[in-house]
């Protein structure tokens, strides 16, 4: 029923049909409201189609839609002059540089302690992630990224490498085993370096705020998470986000932000309450929520009394399952452009309403709001 028709009216004019749309507006105008209404507390599909992309994957958070505005909401800073420690977010490290087969693994680690000294200076602290086979929150966003796991190998210093540098790294155990010899080749060279459990944007940040109470600081970073967590950690002191682009933007520029005038500027309200509307609408750990866009939480949680609210009961640290639930469905519910009052599945069906008169082609579940239900288990990841 997916297919159009069309019907020939008299001799000549021809009028398009989609049987689909055809079949939504029946159902519209012949079921029972109060029927109706219970039936749009379902997906309607299999999965949920606005928080997932199939049964088993998330849909991908599009982070780099906040950071946007964030840069845009703060004037950018000139490059800091003087002493500065530089702190390296390790794993955009270890992507920087392309790896040539044939050359040994020491060349290798070599070439990342001369691009080191090269670019930073003497004074650098690297933080690198950990990896491990267990579990963890992050395991989705690893899949799709790296698609397909390497083989696992065994190999030396003196070694040259034999294959894709692409392929080696999405081995876990390899990626450990060479992050533990770079590791010990940039302390050698005289660097800092830590070393998380697992994921290490938490450390990085924690590291980078710690060290401005002391020292011009500049977090050196090409991800959103961490200057999220810049926003909302930041204590005192000089302390900059240097926004690395990555291999494949077209800019070549490095961008500077002021993390201490841009809490200023974004104001207590935003930067106490930054993580949930970072994570509400995908991180790397939650999914994104098919057709809202990042910049809403944020201009929500800067105008909205009754957002902010909600956003609170996120930083509770006892919060009950009940409360998260609750604020979870009313924030998504503001989020969707839904009215304090609505319960998601009621703006569901107000939607398809909408929707369904003046579109022109069928409705497809995944352009309305979540289901209650599933929202219920979203607000818990995001809490967690």
């Amino acid at each position: 029923m997916d297919s159009k028709s069309a019907v020939k009216i008299g001799k000549e004019e021809v009028v398009s049909i989609d049987p689909q749309l055809l079949f939504q507006r029946l159902v519209i105008a012949g079921t029972q409201a109060d029927k109706l209404a219970e039936a749009f507390g379902y997906e309607l599909c299999g999965y949920p189609p606005a928080l997932f992309e199939s049964k088993t994957v998330l849909l991908s958070a599009n982070k780099p839609q906040i950071a946007k505005s964030i840069w845009n909401a703060v004037p950018h800073d000139d490059s800091p002059e003087g002493d500065i420690l530089y702190v390296l977010d390790g794993g955009a490290l270890l992507h920087r540089l392309p790896w040539q087969t044939g050359k040994t693994y020491t060349s290798i680690l070599d070439s990342y302690c001369s691009y080191v000294s090269r670019h930073y200076g003497p004074s650098v602290i690297i933080v690198f992630d950990g990896y491990t086979n267990q579990p963890s929150t992050k395991d989705g966003t690893h899949t799709r990224r790296n698609k397909t796991v390497g083989r696992n190998v065994s190999f030396t210093s003196a070694m040259p490498l034999k294959m894709k540098k692409q392929e080696f790294l999405s081995n876990n155990d390899n990626k450990q085993r060479f992050i533990n010899m770079l590791s010990e080749c940039l302390e050698r060279t005289g660097f800092q370096v830590h070393n998380a459990d697992g994921d290490a944007d938490v450390l990085i940040a924690q590291t980078a705020v710690m060290a401005a109470k002391k020292h011009r600081t500049v977090l050196v970073g090409d991800d959103t998470d961490l200057l999220i967590l810049l926003l909302h950690l930041y204590q005192c002191g000089e302390l900059y986000f240097m926004s690395e682009p990555r291999k494949s933007s077209s800019s070549s520029s490095h961008k500077y932000l002021n993390i201490g005038r841009a809490c200023g500027i974004l104001a207590q309200d935003v930067t106490s309450n930054i993580l949930f509307t970072h994570a509400i609408l995908g991180c790397d750990t939650t999914s994104r929520v098919f057709g809202v866009g990042k910049s809403v939480s944020l201009r929500l949680v800067q105008e909205s009394p009754i957002f902010r609210e909600q956003a609170s009961v996120f930083r509770k640290v006892s919060a009950t399952k009940d409360e998260i639930i609750a604020a979870g469905e009313k924030a998504m519910g503001l989020l969707c452009k839904g009215g304090v009052t609505d319960s998601l599945n009621e703006l569901r069906l107000k939607r398809f309403h909408a929707q369904v008169t003046d579109n022109k082609t069928a409705i497809h579940p995944r352009n309305l709001p979540p289901t209650s239900s599933s929202t219920k288990f979203h607000s818990l990841r995001v809490y967690h």
